[in-house]
């Protein structure tokens, strides 16, 4: 529309004016238009409007359908849904400025009563219809003495409805009967379906008060503490301050379960946030279950003192630096705290319990001036010096000073095969650290290939070059086209460095995709897919909110895919993808570039597992500096504390197949040393179930591969619950045994049967990733042979001559037992002997190994079954909390934090 030409505005004062029209180009009559803060007009029969006598200045200028039966949706100037995005006119002394025509669209009016539970209408109830996604047009109203009320049009959209009574006398209520704007039913406009929405009805509650003094460690009474009311993990439903004698009442509440938080809002605080039962988070607070209209007294609380953290940031040159983030996060679970650093460089951030902190110091902005760093001028979080804050420390913990460094960059061009540029490639600069890989910076590579890793340390670092969003997909490899860290090439940075042509060309990675159902076939969100090999991990994703994944697989190799709920509640039993319902698990053989589709996977419903048993050392302590972990390699851990009395437990661990481990935790980094608990001096070696020796290095997939390092793995079943998984540091490791329970001669054929240490192995039923694998081997005087492999006992070897004697021998070339084996001799009976044919040749005879058989008899007393003490450990770079805990996230913590 071109603006129209108006009336001249009287000299000395501006104007504006235009016109109003409806979809259909038809002039609308009796529209108010109102400039912001100042006058107002209805448009005319011809649809023109013009408001004098207006100031020179910027206005914004809204239009309401103002009829008797409004139809049209409300707009700011021009077509704008809100007052804050409204385009500004701007007005000039003795000149009219004419504005573009207005379409003005029909709408849909919410309309509706409320009443209280006894069907009595309440009037003066505030009524406010919002968008869901709170971007869009709201409308509000207010209840008639009839309680009835009327908004004005809305277009077609999801909304929220609020009923709010001012006087607080009734408790707040969303549609349809909620207390939480979190779970209210959305209504659903829609123009077409008609003018109005009737019967969008409220009944009102009476509100209740909670009412309590707020005191501090010496009993005093605290002023100025904030005290609001809490529906359980949601939202805040009434809150006040404390008086000068740390009494607080909290008005209009509504009569349901809420929690109390306490949290000091002065210029100065000095309490830590509170929930009332004195705990710092809301699920293990004491609920307050209110009735309507309850008056509830004695909701009391004793606050505790916490510590600030300060310090100064400056450059090198002692120059102060303002702006600088400074971020105090803790090592386990528990409050963070933050602050900037103001002119002078100094900095106070908010209040934080006793524990262990990493402080962290960055300069804001896509393009940092200033190298991120940590307390004292470490370069990362696996290197970050702790800040240990006691009990009884002063209330401001002052001196946590930093000196930053001018920032370097990196840039290059990342491309395809043929030098495709390649969009959405993620880039890191990574560095080795002794607690393995971790992040000095990352970014993402533009639409013509170009990235910029900027705010780095002047340190030598590696680029890693990864297809985060399944471009091609392609494989990951660390600059220059290296795939191990010790090919890779190294960049030395200097302070304010600007390192160029950093460049890559990525190659084909084989992929592997899919969908997750459970039972009734609805797809199942969160659900991780893991792909290995017999002596790897592929790696490890999860599914969208579709149920659907895609798992790149840098490495060829023939790959199982297990499917885990690793969701914070796992409510379905983990499985193997096979080819059918009835199939043994399938392998799937990768290559680089090939694409193995439509590998699902269907959940049952069950329910998750608990893996237990004891961690000690020689002298029978309990290693709680030890902490025990159930790990899927490479990107999923849950966690457990070695307790008091030494033992563990690992809860909620999802059906599957898992490395576990025991590893050191000290200040809840996990780490390949375990310090004695009784002489600190004495330190061992964390390994992996069962015996194999941990490292800590990472691949380029972010974790460290316990198939690779010769784990062996366990498999837990659903509702299962495994003990006896114990550890002992320092004590000897009983040898891996095959002893041999018994042997039977039939024919021509010899038939053993034998059991192995550890037993736990032979419990387990889902199959293992590595193995088991025997071989029955049997030779005669003549050295005629005759052998057979099997999975497991009993093995049975044919063809056998009658009447010879054979020495034999049972060895595991896989899984727990491999190397071990055991040794026996058996004289098979000549096919006329009756003692072929005697019930007593059928039943088995125990034998022992053949070095010390009892000549005369041929049989040898039994030898006993050690159950092995298995050393274990997982590499899981999450912190580890008071009690057993789930982390799902890159263990090689490529980000930069």
């Amino acid at each position: 529309m071109t603006p129209r030409q108006a009336l001249a505005a009287p000299t000395g004062h501006g104007s504006v004016s235009g016109a109003v029209l409806d979809d259909g180009g038809t002039p609308l009559e009796a529209v108010c238009v109102t400039v912001e803060n100042g006058p107002g007009t209805q448009t005319d029969a011809t649809g023109a409007y013009t408001i004098s006598g207006l100031d020179a200045g910027s206005y914004r200028v809204q239009f309401v359908d103002c009829r008797a039966t409004p139809s049209l949706v409300t707009q700011w100037y021009l077509g704008q849904d809100n007052q804050q995005s409204a385009s500004l006119v701007d007005v000039m002394d003795g000149i009219d400025t004419p504005l573009s025509d207005v379409v003005m669209h029909a709408g849909v009016v919410v309309s509706g009563t409320v009443t209280d539970g006894s069907g009595n209408a309440i009037s003066g109830v505030n009524v406010s219809v919002d968008p869901s996604s709170n971007l869009g047009s709201s409308a509000g109203a207010q209840t008639a003495a009839d309680g009835t009320y009327a908004t004005s049009p809305l277009p077609s959209g999801d909304y929220r409805v609020q009923f709010t009574d001012p006087t607080s006398t009734w408790a707040k209520v969303y549609w349809n009967q909620q207390f939480s704007g979190t779970s209210a039913q959305l209504l659903t406009l829609s123009v077409p379906a008609g003018p109005v929405t009737a019967g969008i009805d409220a009944v009102l509650r009476t509100a209740a008060t909670v009412s309590g003094t707020v005191t501090d460690s010496n009993a005093q009474p605290v002023e100025g503490i904030c005290v609001s009311a809490n529906l359980p993990g949601s939202d805040n439903v009434g809150q006040t301050v404390t008086a000068s004698n740390g009494g607080y009442t909290i008005v209009g509440v509504p009569p349901t379960d809420v929690r109390i938080l306490f949290r000091d809002c002065t210029m100065t605080p000095r309490y830590l946030d509170q929930w009332l039962g004195a705990t710092n988070d809301w699920s293990s607070s004491s609920p307050v279950v209110l009735g309507d209209g309850e008056q509830r007294v004695g909701a009391d609380i004793q606050l505790t003192d916490g510590v600030a953290v300060a310090g100064t940031v400056t450059d090198g040159s002692g120059t102060p630096l303002s702006g600088v983030n400074v971020n105090v996060n803790p090592m386990s679970s528990g409050p963070s705290a933050w602050a900037q650093t103001g002119p002078d460089g100094t900095y106070t951030t908010g209040i934080l319990p006793a524990g262990d902190y990493r402080v962290q110091f960055s300069s804001p902005g896509p393009l940092p001036d200033w190298a991120t760093q940590y307390w004292h001028q470490q370069p990362s979080w696996n290197t970050a010096d702790i800040l240990t804050i006691a009990t009884g420390d002063s209330p401001v913990r002052g001196g946590i000073d930093a000196v930053l460094t001018v920032a370097a960059e990196i840039t290059g061009t990342v491309t395809g095969p043929g030098a495709v540029p390649l969009e959405g490639i993620c880039v890191s600069a990574i560095i080795n650290t002794p607690n393995g890989l971790d992040g000095l910076a990352n970014t993402q590579t533009a639409s013509d290939g170009t990235y910029l890793l900027a705010g780095l340390a002047p340190m030598d670092t590696t680029i890693l070059f990864e297809d985060c969003n399944n471009r091609g997909p392609y494989a990951r490899q660390l600059w220059h086209a290296s795939r191990t860290l010790a090919d890779a090439t190294t960049i030395s940075l200097s302070p304010g460095a600007t390192v160029t042509s950093v460049d890559a060309e990525l190659t084909a990675a084989g992929s592997i995709s899919g969908t997750v159902r459970d039972d009734a076939n609805v797809t199942l969100a969160g659900i991780c897919v893991q792909a290995t090999t017999d002596t790897f991990v592929g790696g490890l994703t999860q599914t969208d909110g579709n149920g659907a994944y895609t798992l790149i697989v840098d490495l060829a190799g023939n790959y199982r895919v297990q499917f885990v709920d690793c969701t914070s509640n796992p409510t379905h039993a983990g499985r193997w993808w096979s080819p059918s319902p009835s199939a043994t698990p399938g392998t799937l053989a990768v290559a680089p570039g090939s694409a193995h589709t439509n590998i699902d996977g269907q959940l049952h419903t069950a329910g998750p597992t608990t893996i237990s048993g004891t961690v000690r050392n020689a002298a029978g302590a309990a290693m709680t500096s030890a902490c025990v972990v159930a790990y899927l390699p490479n990107q999923y851990a849950i966690f457990a504390n070695v307790d008091a009395d030494g033992s563990y437990t690992l809860q909620d661990v999802p059906s599957g197949t898992w490395a576990l481990g025991f590893l050191g935790c000290d200040h809840g980094n996990p780490s390949e040393t375990v310090i004695d608990i009784t002489d600190a001096s004495i330190t061992y070696a964390a390994a992996w179930w069962d015996g194999a020796a941990v490292s800590l290095a990472v691949d380029l997939g972010g974790g460290p591969d316990p198939i690779a390092q010769g784990a062996t793995l366990i498999t837990t079943a659903p509702d299962d619950h495994l003990t006896g998984f114990d550890h002992c540091f320092g004590c000897p490791t009983p040898p891996r045994t095959i002893t041999i329970d018994s042997v039977s001669t039939t024919g021509d054929s010899i038939t053993v049967a034998f059991s192995t240490s550890p037993q736990h192995l032979q419990a387990l039923t889902a199959p293992a990733l590595t193995a088991e694998t025997y071989l029955l081997a049997c030779t005669s005087p003549t050295g005629t042979s005759r052998a057979v492999t099997g999975p497991g006992s009993p093995l049975t070897v044919t063809g056998v001559t009658p009447g010879a004697t054979y020495a034999c021998s049972v060895t595991s070339s896989g899984g727990a037992t491999a190397g071990a084996s055991a040794s026996f001799n058996v004289a098979v009976p000549a096919a006329s002997s009756p003692a072929a044919s005697a019930p007593a040749a059928e039943s088995p005879t125990r034998l022992a190994p053949a070095s010390q058989a009892d000549a005369s008899t041929g049989t040898l007393p039994t030898t006993g079954v050690d159950m092995l003490n298995l050393l274990l450990t997982a590499i899981a770079l999450c912190a580890v909390g008071a009690a057993c805990r789930r982390c799902t996230h890159r263990l090689g913590r490529h980000a930069a934090r």
